[in-house]
């Protein structure tokens, strides 16, 4: 759901219980039960909830993301997603290497961006 708000709001909005939820603000700082997020800053809000305020200055827009759980381990590391660390590594170990899994660019003139060393064992 694309939240926007042209005035300073508050909302309260009714949540499925069983749904997983997040919030991502794009203008503005948003406040999540009495806590701030700034722009680009991801409110994991898990599952289990009925309800959410969320209070948003004049100007902002967020998203509300959520849906049915996966029901499955999801792994992310920098920029992979993956099922588990073993998946997430290979994905990392292709990217380095330059595969072709993840295709180019043709209008970035850069060199590839590189990720951290992965932070567990593989």
């Amino acid at each position: 759901m694309d939240l926007a708000a042209e005035a300073a709001a508050t909302l309260r909005l009714e949540l499925r219980h069983a749904f997983e939820y997040a919030v991502l603000p794009l203008e503005g700082e948003v406040t999540l039960d009495g806590e701030a997020f700034a722009v680009d800053e991801l409110a994991y809000l898990g599952r289990g909830r009925e309800t959410l305020e969320l209070t948003l200055p004049a100007g902002a827009r967020a998203l509300l993301l959520g849906g049915e759980p996966l029901g499955e381990e999801v792994v992310i590391w920098w920029n992979f997603v993956g099922h588990s660390k073993t998946e997430i590594a290979e994905a990392q170990r292709e990217w380095e290497a330059g595969g072709e899994r993840f295709g180019s660019v043709p209008e970035y003139e850069g060199e590839r961006l590189m990720p951290p060393p992965i932070p567990w064992k593989v």
